[in-house]
């Protein structure tokens, strides 16, 4: 438990100043995290959303579920200026990702 309060803390100040990088190619997937559901949770809430860079291969956002509000704070953090320049979004066929791609 104390290895993971210290990795807690360094990654949080770690990302605290974080910003999203300029990207024109992004790349948006989940990956299924655990199994059992808590009170009030749907499947949804058991997957991250991923979204990385196509150019330099690095993951720029991270969500906690792979619900449409995940690519919604994405876009709102990225800012409207930004989002005009994104070329390319590839993305698989789920439902909340669809209506965004």
């Amino acid at each position: 438990m104390l290895c993971y309060r210290v990795d807690y803390r360094i990654l949080s100040r770690l990302l605290a100043h974080y910003k999203i990088p300029r990207v024109t190619k992004l790349s948006v997937d989940e990956v299924y995290v655990r199994s059992k559901k808590q009170d009030k949770e749907t499947r949804d809430d058991l997957f991250f959303t991923i979204i990385t860079d196509l150019k330099t291969h690095k993951v720029i956002y991270v969500s906690q579920s792979r619900r449409q509000e995940a690519l919604d704070n994405f876009f709102i953090l990225l800012g409207e200026e930004a989002c005009k320049k994104i070329e390319v979004v590839a993305c698989d066929q789920h439902e909340a990702y669809k209506k965004q791609c």
